[in-house]
């Protein structure tokens, strides 16, 4: 996006972008093979609903005081054309503020979820109760049968680094002093009850 007025681009005017960027565009239809045209029947015919989709979130620190966050999607399957998700988008999918910085898309970028663990670090929270925080307040405003996946992870800029989530999810960090990369496993926010521990 270096080379374009636009944040975001999608359909087909992406599309022209990426050709005129010297991209290769393949078509749609060498993506349906025999097995992507079964499973997207059966998901019509609602006989299996697809999982195994995963975001992956990065935040980086440099020794400088520098900060960046990514944010890389398989996406949700058999999505409607044009459809844009959380990743891209600043404030649903990641946030970066270099005072402070920070499951299912379509629902969690409603609350904006990484735009507000920002403002509560800025505010003065610890990366990890300011994801529980974020989290408790959009689990309280969605009823229980509609809960969805969710899974924040924060790192300040002292590196300090705290997650919550709805669901068990695994994190890894390392920092330049660490011998190996550190394994953490996020367990469910328990809304009505103690704070589970990280």
């Amino acid at each position: 996006m270096e080379r374009s007025p636009h944040s975001l681009l999608v359909g087909e005017g992406a599309v022209g972008f990426a050709r005129e960027q010297g991209f290769t565009v393949e078509p749609n239809e060498a993506m349906l093979t025999p097995h992507s045209t079964q499973a997207y029947q059966e998901f019509v015919e609602k006989k299996n609903q697809p999982s195994g989709h995963d975001t992956l979130g990065l935040i980086a620190l440099d020794l400088m005081g520098n900060i960046t966050v990514g944010v890389s999607t398989s996406g949700a399957p058999f999505k409607s054309p044009g459809r844009v998700g959380d990743s891209p988008l600043p404030g649903c999918g990641l946030y970066v503020d270099h005072t402070a910085t920070t499951g299912d898309g379509d629902k969690s970028m409603c609350f904006c979820p990484s735009f507000h663990v920002v403002q509560q670090m800025k505010q003065g929270s610890c990366p990890g109760d300011a994801c529980r925080a974020v989290l408790t307040d959009i689990l309280s405003r969605v009823e229980p049968a509609k809960r969805f996946e969710i899974g924040l992870i924060a790192m300040n800029m002292k590196g300090e680094v705290g997650a919550a989530s709805s669901v068990e999810f695994p994190y890894t960090f390392w920092k330049r002093d660490m011998v190996k990369v550190q394994t953490c496993i996020s367990v469910p926010l328990d809304i009505h009850g103690d704070k589970p521990g990280e």
